[in-house]
């Protein structure tokens, strides 16, 4: 080694001979370590930036899109993922896939539930990905479930839904449900030979039931703040006259 050293004119490129020696020998990185995009979209080929996209439960329909271009179709099965408030089990079960009736409908497994005492989001409660976003947390869920469905949440039973098709970044997949309850969020995960794909919670799907987008506690309208102000009135009027009479 020293008479190597000595008759190098450029030590630096035998350190990245070194180096790159070190690397050859090195063993591969585990998929696990792979960073793990979060680009499956629930809802539509838009994301919403903002928060999750509502669904309703009146028809079941969700729709998984990759957005991220250029990326190889994902591993067969992938998973759909609900989150139900309040439960362990479920009936909630997809019938149609693109349109072809499933038989039998493709049930869910349990797989854990999120909680308020969690250390992950629900990702790492399933011992999915590497928690690249983190945002499946509990704070997110909860607050957003009371907010626009009113419902308080003791927990969330996490379901997973092999999807028996292929899923790339040129054709969304549309799953029909049948018994998807209100409040329940959709999240995917997917592989493929060089990375895992998530769901963030900005492009997460909830169910309100109410056919989105659901606004909680509108503003009355002018014309009913009218109404209700004219009613006050003659009732104000009403009680002076009988006041006036005694």
């Amino acid at each position: 080694m020293a008479t190597i050293f000595t008759r190098c004119r450029n030590p630096g490129w035998l350190m990245v001979a070194l180096g790159l020696a070190i690397l050859a020998f090195a063993p591969g990185i585990a998929s696990a370590q792979l960073i793990d995009p979060a680009t499956l979209h629930i809802g539509g080929t838009t994301t919403s930036g903002t928060g999750p996209v509502q669904l309703t439960t009146n028809d079941g329909v969700v729709t998984v899109s990759q957005q991220s271009g250029g990326a190889d179709p994902l591993n067969v099965p992938w998973l759909l993922i609900l989150g139900i408030p309040n439960v362990t089990t479920t009936t909630a079960v997809i019938t149609k896939i693109n349109g072809v009736t499933e038989s039998p409908a493709i049930s869910g497994t349990f797989g854990g539930s999120l909680t308020s005492s969690s250390v992950h989001d629900a990702y790492g409660v399933l011992g999915l990905g590497d928690q690249a976003t983190d945002s499946n947390n509990w704070t997110n869920w909860s607050t957003t479930d009371h907010t626009i469905n009113g419902i308080t949440a003791t927990s969330f039973g996490l379901f997973k839904f092999n999807i028996p098709v292929t899923l790339t970044d040129s054709s969304p997949d549309t799953l029909n449900f049948g018994n998807l309850p209100v409040g329940t969020f959709v999240i995917g995960y997917g592989e493929t030979s060089k990375n895992s794909y998530e769901t963030p919670f900005t492009e997460a799907g909830l169910t309100t039931g109410h056919g989105p987008p659901f606004t909680p506690n509108p503003t009355p309208e002018p014309s009913t703040l009218a109404i209700a102000g004219l009613g006050a009135l003659g009732f104000v009027g009403y009680s002076l006259r009988r006041r006036l009479k005694k």
